[in-house]
C-alpha cells in the first residue's frame, strides 16, 4: 500500500533529530511506525517540517510539508494519514486516517470532521 503522512505544525523533525537534538514522543512513534510499514513493503511518504533534512531514511521518504499539495495533484495514495493537527483538505486517497496523539486542542476539529464525514 501507498501511505502519505501529512504532519502539520511548526515542530521541525526528521529521523536525524531523534539522535541529534531529540524529538517528541509522537514524532518518535511516527518515525518508527513508518519504518516498520516500509519494512513490510509499503511505500511511505512523510510530509512534515523536515527543515534541511529532506530525503530517504530507512526506506521512508521525508519531504517538506509545502510539497504535499503538489504530490497530491500528481498521484493518488491508498491511505492519507493526517498526523496530530486536522487539515480540512481533500486528498487523492482511498482512505483517511487521523493519528491524533495528544492534540485535541489544536486545529479546527468541527470543520475537519464535517469535511471527512459529510
Amino acid at each position: 500500500m501507498y501511505f502519505r503522512w501529512i504532519c502539520a505544525g511548526n515542530y521541525t523533525f526528521s529521523p536525524n533529530t531523534i539522535w541529534t537534538r531529540g524529538t517528541g514522543g509522537a514524532e518518535y512513534a511516527l518515525v518508527y511506525l513508518c519504518e516498520a510499514l516500509a519494512l513490510k513493503g509499503h511505500k511511505i511518504e512523510v510530509f512534515c517540517n523536515c527543515g534541511q533534512e529532506e530525503g530517504f531514511y530507512n526506506m521512508v521518504h521525508y519531504l517538506p510539508l509545502e510539497q504535499a499539495d503538489e504530490y497530491n495533484k500528481q498521484s493518488r495514495c491508498d491511505v492519507a494519514v493526517i498526523f496530530r493537527v486536522p487539515i480540512p483538505r481533500e486528498w487523492k486517497t482511498g482512505k483517511y486516517v487521523f493519528f491524533s496523539c495528544d492534540q485535541y486542542g489544536a486545529g479546527d476539529w468541527d470543520s475537519y470532521f464535517k469535511f471527512i464525514n459529510p
